[in-house]
């Protein structure tokens, strides 16, 4: 994922002004690219609208409000991302009389998502968590991602989050509900089976044919139980070679 561009109009009090400012990376060129300018003139502003229009937080400020920076009841902060040939244009325009954000997600080819829940579930899946992004692709200002200085719950979760372990979590819990709903649907076959057992356990026949089929339950029990195993051990022999790999 590349950023494309950044625009920034109304936070801090360099940009309290009606036109926004965009740094257009595009036009820049590749390589390293440095910002100068004087102290005050709003550069950790106008890199700051990044993870101001994602998360709607200025990393540098914490923990002051990011609406203690905004400008009137339209201030704007836009990134523009490209990724994999697709375009990912992120917007978030805060009132500050109201302490209010409005929200919006655009990927090319899908409906715009606005709303906090959604649009939050979104970013998080393109960008990470804040933490995950303030502590690898973005380090603001006066930081140093601060990643051996958290606890160790917090390390092992930014860890766990840069190797991509979320997907094997997700795995887990298909699994889990696709176990869940056999088990539940096995205990209604045997609760069926007793019942058709009881009321006609004087028939040798029936009772035969129920015994054959009460063994099916047995079987299908175990696959249950087998497939959930099979199903782990590959989760974990997985997870096993990808952290070999990373690490």
């Amino acid at each position: 994922m590349r950023l494309r561009s950044v625009t920034n109009r109304g936070l801090g009090r360099p940009y309290r002004k009606p036109d926004p400012t965009t740094l257009d990376l595009d036009a820049l060129g590749p390589g390293i690219i440095a910002l100068s300018g004087p102290n005050g003139n709003g550069k950790t502003f106008l890199l700051e609208a990044v993870p101001a229009a994602l998360y709607q937080s200025l990393p540098y400020r914490e923990p002051r409000s990011i609406y203690e920076y905004a400008s009137g009841r339209d201030s704007i902060a836009e990134a523009v991302f490209e990724d994999k040939g697709c375009t990912i244009r992120v917007t978030s325009r805060f009132d500050a009389e109201r302490r209010k954000c409005e929200r919006t997600l655009v990927v090319d080819g899908e409906a715009p998502i606005t709303g906090k829940a959604p649009f939050d579930a979104r970013v998080r899946e393109l960008f990470g968590s804040y933490d995950f992004f303030t502590s690898a692709p973005f380090v603001s200002q006066g930081q140093r991602g601060n990643i051996c200085e958290r606890p160790v719950a917090g390390r092992k979760a930014l860890f766990a989050e840069f190797i991509g372990m979320g997907r094997y979590a997700k795995r887990h819990e298909t699994a889990k509900a696709r176990r869940d709903r056999l088990a539940a649907d096995l205990d209604a076959l045997r609760r069926d089976l007793a019942a058709l057992l009881e009321e006609f356990g004087e028939r040798e026949p029936l009772q035969f044919a129920l015994g054959e089929a009460t063994e099916g339950a047995a079987v299908a029990a175990a696959g249950v139980d087998s497939s959930r195993t099979t199903e782990a051990d590959a989760i974990a022999e997985e997870g096993s070679a990808v952290l070999a790999r990373d690490l």
